[in-house]
C-alpha cells in the first residue's frame, strides 16, 4: 500500500514540475517604475493570462519595485521582482503560488543586523567647566524638563549655563543574555510531544518550522515542512508542506501542500494542494487535488476530485463519486444515487439528477399502444432521468417505469433526443409478481414553439417481455403487441417468457420548467 501511494505522489510531483517549466518559460515584456509589487503582478496576470495565488496574511506585496525587461522568461522576471524579499514562488497546476520564504527572511534579518553593528557609535563629549556662550542650541526633546541628576547618557555636545554642572556619565548597561522567548523562538528539526503542553521543545514563534513532529497523544506546532505523525490528534497552526498522518484527527490552520491521512477526520482551513484521505470526513476551504473518504467530503469552494461512500459537497467540482453529490454552482461529472447542482458541463450518472439550469420538463404524448403517456424528465442535457406513467384507452392496462435520455441541439429551434425507458405492466386489481415489461427505445425531433412549450414527434422500438398467462390457457394477460411485429419468440426455461418487438410512433407536447 505504501509503494502505491509513493508512486502516486511521485507522479503527482512530476506532473506539477512539468507544468511549471512550461509556464515559467513563457516570454513576457515589463516596464514598471516605482510601482507597488501587487499592482505589477496584477498587470502581468491581465496581459498574459497568468493566475497568481497567495494569502495576504502570509505574503506582503506592498514593496515598490522598478524593472524594465523585454521578451524575457517569466521565471527570470519573477526572480528579479522578488529579489531581497521573503517571497518564493512555485507553479502548481495552472497557477503560480506565492509563499512566505522563511529561509530568505532569516538571511535578510541577518544582513540588517550586520549593517547596524557596523554603524559607529556617536562620540560623547562632556563639558564640565564651560564658559557662557552667546550661541543658542536646542536641547534634545527627550531631555527637556529632565532633572540634571537623572541624565546618564549625553548623545552630543550640549552647552549649558556655567552655574550648572553635568554629573559623571554612567554608561548604559545591556543584558546580552537571550530571553526565554528568544530561546524558544527557533526552528526545530524534531519535536516529540505527549500533549500540547508537554513536549521536548515548546515553540511559540508563529513562523517557526518543524521538520518532524511526533505526538504520542496530541500535539501542536506552528508550521511543518516534512511530516507530523500522531495518535489521537495532530494540529498545525500554520502551513503544512509534506504529510500529516494520524489515527484520530488532523488539523491544519492555514494552507496545505501535501497529504493528510487519518481514520476519523482531516481539516484544513485554507488552500489545499494534494490529497485528503480518511475513513471519516474531510473538510477544506479549497482543494486542488483529491478528497477520499468513507463518510463525507466537503470543500467550501472548488474541489477537483471527491470520492466517498456517502456524501460529497463543494461549490465547484470536476468529479464527484458518492451516494449523494452536491455541487452548489458548477459540476463536470457526478456519479451517484442522487446528484444536485446548478449547472453541469459534463454528465451526471445517477438514479435522480437534479440540475437547476438543465433539461427539466413535463411531457404528454400519444401512441398506438398504451395511448396516453405522461412523463417527468429532469437532469442535464447530456443525460437526464425519466419517470413515466402510461395507460391504454380503457384504463385496463397501466404501466409505470423509469428511463434515461440524451438530447442534442441542432439549432435554436430544433433538437433531437434519444431515450430508453422500461415500464412494469399491471392491471387494476391484480397483484402479479411475474415479469411483465414493456421497453421503449425512442428517437424524437423537438420543435421549440415558446421558451416554455415545445412540440415533438418520433419513432419507437417497443419490446414486451411477458410471463403471466391466463389460467388454464396459453394466452397472456397483457395483449399489447399489434398484429404486425418484427420479432417474436419464447425464451427461458420451458419457454417461460414471450418476447415480441415492433415499431410505432408517438407525438406530443412538452412544458419546460427551466432551460
Amino acid at each position: 500500500m505504501i509503494k502505491i501511494w509513493s508512486c502516486f505522489l511521485i507522479c503527482l510531483s512530476t506532473t506539477f514540475c512539468l507544468a511549471q517549466r512550461e509556464l515559467l518559460d513563457e516570454l513576457v515584456t515589463v516596464n514598471y517604475n516605482d510601482i507597488v509589487l501587487e499592482a505589477a503582478l496584477l498587470d502581468i496576470s491581465e496581459k498574459y493570462d497568468f493566475s497568481f495565488a497567495y494569502s495576504k496574511d502570509m505574503v506582503s506585496l506592498d514593496k515598490k519595485i522598478s524593472i524594465q525587461a523585454e521578451t524575457q522568461p517569466l521565471g527570470s522576471i519573477l526572480d528579479e521582482i522578488f529579489q531581497n524579499t521573503a517571497i518564493k514562488y512555485t507553479q502548481i497546476g495552472k497557477q503560480i503560488v506565492l509563499k512566505f520564504d522563511q529561509t530568505e527572511f532569516g538571511l535578510i534579518s541577518q544582513r540588517r543586523k550586520k549593517k547596524k553593528r557596523k554603524r559607529k557609535k556617536e562620540k560623547i563629549t562632556i563639558i564640565r567647566k564651560v564658559e557662557r556662550v552667546n550661541k543658542k542650541v536646542d536641547v534634545p526633546p527627550l531631555m527637556k524638563g529632565m532633572p540634571m541628576n537623572r541624565i546618564s547618557f549625553v548623545p552630543r555636545v550640549i552647552y549649558v549655563d556655567e552655574k550648572l554642572k553635568l554629573p559623571k556619565v554612567i554608561p548604559m548597561k545591556y543584558d546580552t543574555r537571550p530571553s526565554l522567548e528568544e530561546l524558544q523562538d527557533k526552528d526545530a528539526k524534531i519535536v516529540v510531544a505527549l500533549t500540547p503542553m508537554i513536549s521536548t521543545d515548546r515553540i511559540i514563534q508563529t513562523d517557526s518550522i518543524v521538520n518532524l513532529s511526533f505526538n504520542l497523544i496530541s500535539g501542536s506546532v506552528p508550521n511543518v515542512e516534512g511530516a507530523q505523525i500522531g495518535t489521537i490528534s495532530n494540529r498545525i497552526e500554520g502551513d503544512l508542506k509534506g504529510v500529516q498522518i494520524g489515527l484520530g484527527i488532523n488539523r491544519v490552520g492555514k494552507d496545505m501542500l501535501g497529504t493528510q491521512i487519518s481514520l476519523i477526520r482531516n481539516s484544513t482551513k485554507g488552500e489545499g494542494y494534494g490529497a485528503q484521505i480518511t475513513l471519516g470526513t474531510n473538510k477544506i476551504d479549497n482543494i486542488n487535488g483529491a478528497q477520499i473518504a468513507i463518510l463525507s467530503n466537503k470543500s467550501n469552494k472548488k474541489a477537483n476530485i471527491q470520492i466517498s461512500i456517502l456524501r460529497n459537497k463543494a461549490k465547484n467540482t470536476n468529479l464527484q463519486i458518492g451516494l449523494f453529490n452536491r455541487s452548489k454552482e458548477k459540476a463536470n461529472i457526478q456519479i451517484g444515487l442522487i446528484n444536485r447542482c446548478d449547472t453541469i458541463s459534463g454528465v451526471g450518472i445517477a438514479l435522480l439528477n437534479f440540475v437547476r439550469h438543465g433539461n427539466n420538463y413535463f411531457e404528454y404524448s400519444h401512441a398506438p399502444v398504451l395511448k396516453h403517456n405522461f412523463a417527468l424528465k429532469f437532469g442535464g442535457h447530456r443525460l437526464y432521468n425519466i419517470l413515466k406513467y402510461s395507460r391504454d384507452k380503457d384504463k385496463a392496462i397501466r404501466a409505470l417505469g423509469y428511463g434515461m435520455g440524451n438530447t442534442r441541439k441542432l439549432s435554436d429551434s430544433w433538437k433531437i433526443d434519444l431515450e430508453i425507458i422500461g415500464q412494469y405492466l399491471f392491471k387494476e386489481g391484480n397483484n402479479d409478481l411475474e415479469l411483465n415489461l414493456i421497453n421503449n427505445l425512442n428517437l424524437n425531433m423537438d420543435l421549440k414553439m415558446f421558451s416554455w412549450a415545445h412540440l415533438f414527434s418520433g419513432i419507437r422500438l417497443n419490446t414486451t417481455i411477458l410471463e403471466t398467462k391466463i389460467e388454464n390457457t396459453e394466452e397472456y394477460k397483457y395483449k399489447i403487441a399489434p398484429e404486425r411485429i418484427i420479432f417474436s419468440n419464447k425464451i427461458g426455461k420451458n419457454n417461460q417468457y414471450d418476447v415480441k418487438s415492433w415499431l410505432d410512433y408517438q407525438f406530443g407536447i412538452r412544458f419546460y420548467f427551466s432551460s
